[in-house]
């Protein structure tokens, strides 16, 4: 773990000792990386929407987002005093994807409308995401609107199995990493995954999570 990781888990114990000072200093810390995964998004899996939203705008509102729901995205996980700085991470990282799946549908009649660019030049190796959401670019419409059917269709599963699916495919933890941080075992998370991949596969006529391949 870096030296910022490490003192994001320090100001984590403070918060959760009931030091909201600390809150700020994290803020703070994490800012750049937060920015950083945003723009890895935006430029990404949402590149359709890059040229009517900015950055900043995005990390704006799931700063915001964040506060209004701080109690919940900072709970530490089962048997835990406070929320590690990874998890707090991954956390954020759900916010940003859903400001941008919501800007994703606000523009989408443009976005559908607009005439398709064709690059005359191959593309230079990009930065590395956070699991399949700011993976591979896409410019088509066609496929925006199916990932964004699909994940709002992952955030309508029982939270037992979204909270699986999150973690093992969005963000790429093992199911041993998973079942630690959910405090269920390794078999459980296994089966929850199962489970999830089948009730999707049902309502979208094939497994979705093979879609969005790399």
């Amino acid at each position: 773990m870096d030296d910022t990781m490490t003192e994001v888990d320090g100001l984590l114990a403070q918060l959760a000792a009931g030091n909201m000072a600390a809150r700020d200093r994290l803020f703070a810390r994490l800012n750049d990386r937060v920015c950083r995964i945003a723009r890895q998004m935006l430029h990404g899996r949402f590149s359709q929407i890059e040229q009517y939203e900015q950055t900043d705008d995005i990390v704006q509102e799931a700063y915001l987002r964040l506060l209004q729901k701080w109690d919940s995205v900072t709970a530490p996980a089962p048997g835990a005093v406070a929320l590690c700085a990874d998890e707090y991470l991954t956390r954020t990282a759900t916010l940003l994807r859903d400001v941008l799946v919501e800007l994703a549908r606000k523009h989408l009649g443009r976005i559908t409308l607009k005439p398709r660019k064709v690059s005359l030049h191959a593309s230079g190796p990009g930065g590395v995401g956070l699991g399949h959401d700011p993976e591979s670019e896409t410019h088509d419409p066609a496929k925006l609107v199916l990932f964004i059917e699909f994940y709002e269709a992952m955030r309508d599963l029982p939270p037992d199995l979204r909270q699986v699916v999150d973690w093992h495919w969005c963000h790429e933890f093992s199911h041993r990493q998973v079942a630690q941080r959910l405090g269920i075992a390794e078999k459980t998370s296994e089966k929850r995954w199962q489970k999830a991949r089948l009730q999707l596969a049902k309502r979208f006529n094939g497994d979705p999570f093979n879609w969005f391949r790399d």
